[in-house]
């Protein structure tokens, strides 16, 4: 788990991308807010050591964009979509992985609760 495994190398990593994240909102971006979360979830996964679990979320968000859905700006702010991930980043960051699981759990099933919830407008 990546609240446990991380370096400081891929702590830098997550911080800045979690950064460029909030700037890309700033400044009406959300193309590049979107890569930017990939980015996130794909450094916290790889920090996690579980490089299946980095293909197979990589292979999930390419199906889920492919469809042309996001929830950021749809269901949600830009800016509410960034700050779900500020608990993660806090967890990760003091390497607490329990929180971390739970905090990354919560983000994902509020994005996959959105995303139903589009597909039945």
């Amino acid at each position: 788990m990546a609240g446990e495994s991380r370096s400081d190398e891929e702590l830098v990593r997550v911080d800045a991308t979690f950064e460029a994240m909030r700037e890309r909102v700033v400044v009406g971006d959300p193309h590049g807010m979107q890569r930017e979360d990939r980015n996130l979830h794909r450094i916290l996964l790889e920090a996690s050591r579980n490089m299946r679990a980095a293909r197979m979320v990589d292979e999930l968000r390419d199906l889920v964009l492919s469809r042309g859905q996001t929830t950021g700006g749809r269901s949600r702010t830009l800016l509410a979509n960034v700050d779900e991930h500020a608990p993660i980043i806090a967890a990760v960051r003091e390497r607490s992985p329990g929180r971390a699981v739970e905090a990354m759990r919560s983000n994902l099933e509020a994005s996959r609760d959105f995303l139903i919830l589009q597909q039945a407008k």
